[in-house]
């Protein structure tokens, strides 16, 4: 199966400090040499705790972030490839016509003062696959009946709307220009449990329907395991494991990835019980990386199990088994 989407070593850091006099030099390092190979067809999921770069990635898959180092690139159905290294505004605008972002919070990302056609079109409406308004109509009409939506809310405004109807409206929008890649970026966490299952179930039934591949970001370990068929586990910028769902859930090697899953009661492995959130735990990156690149592993802080060369050394991602890779200097023997 071929790669639709390669992040290759890829690095993004901001400037600590903020303002037109502020002083540069001291960084927040949000991303740090991440490479992720996504496979056409499938759903990779991005996991990790809140400000361990998840969205930070995701974000510079379409643009809205340039990494300071390394290359994005996207591998289009039509076979014309996109380099985030050697793109200008007119490939720029063609990629994103591919690939579609879904944000978090609906109530934030809709306009309140448009009905929903004009959601569904007004980026349809500036490209050039634009098929003029009638038939644009006609779009939205079979866009609205596959997210469970009638062609009748398209005079409707999003404050209408209950939360788990108004991310429906989300997908129909990045759904309309029929992409060929989606991000999916926390899309289920603001919402009820009970309404969470029902927009997965959806986003698994359009993915067969439109031949999509997905990026699904997630800090649910349970909704990520059951949704992604790749899992990529993030701690402050960097893949510390990577494996098949059923390879991370089953067999999960990293002392953090041994973490997130005993912090939930029906994973809870009871030969890693000692793998628990400790005193040392940290809310972002911004901790520990403020001013200077990080050094040793990124984990070591929190580990119980370290050695002197983890606080020396960034361990590399090393394979454990077929497809299934960990970043541990001590992997099988903890």
């Amino acid at each position: 199966m071929d790669n639709i989407l390669e992040f290759k070593n890829i690095e993004k850091h901001f400037n600590l400090e903020a303002g037109l006099f502020s002083s540069f030099g001291r960084f927040v390092y949000a991303v740090n040499d991440v490479s992720i190979s996504i496979q056409r067809g499938t759903t990779y999921g991005l996991v990790g705790e809140s400000g361990c770069g998840k969205t930070t990635t995701a974000r510079m898959a379409v643009g809205l972030y340039t990494p300071n180092k390394g290359n994005i690139v996207y591998y289009a159905q039509n076979g014309k490839i996109f380099d985030s290294g050697n793109m200008n505004k007119q490939d720029l605008n063609e990629l994103r016509g591919k690939i579609k972002y879904i944000f978090q919070d609906p109530s934030k990302s809709l306009n309140p003062r448009m009905n929903i056609f004009q959601i569904l079109t007004s980026g349809y409406h500036h490209s050039s696959l634009w098929p003029g308004k009638m038939k644009a109509r006609i779009e939205a009409e079979k866009i609205m009946l596959d997210v469970g939506l009638a062609t009748e809310d398209l005079l409707r405004r999003p404050a209408e709307f209950s939360g788990g109807q108004r991310q429906r409206i989300s997908i129909a929008r990045a759904l309309i220009m029929k992409p060929e890649f989606i991000i999916c970026d926390e899309v289920v966490s603001a919402l009820d449990v009970s309404i969470q299952s029902q927009i997965l179930n959806l986003l698994l039934g359009l993915r067969e329907k439109y031949k999509l591949s997905i990026l699904f970001i997630a800090h649910d370990l349970t909704v990520t395991t059951f949704f992604s068929d790749r899992i990529g586990v993030m701690y402050r910028g960097r893949i510390v494991e990577e494996g098949s769902a059923l390879e991370i859930a089953g067999n999960r090697v990293h002392p953090y990835t041994r973490l997130l899953y005993n912090s939930i009661p029906s994973w809870k492995d009871e030969k890693h019980e000692e793998y628990g959130m400790g005193d040392n735990e940290v809310s972002n990156s911004s901790e520990f990386d403020s001013g200077v690149a990080l050094k040793g592993c990124p984990f070591a802080h929190r580990c119980k199990f370290k050695i002197e060369i983890c606080t020396e050394q960034i361990p590399e991602l090393r394979s454990i088994s077929s497809g299934h890779f960990s970043a541990c200097f001590r992997n099988g023997e903890i």
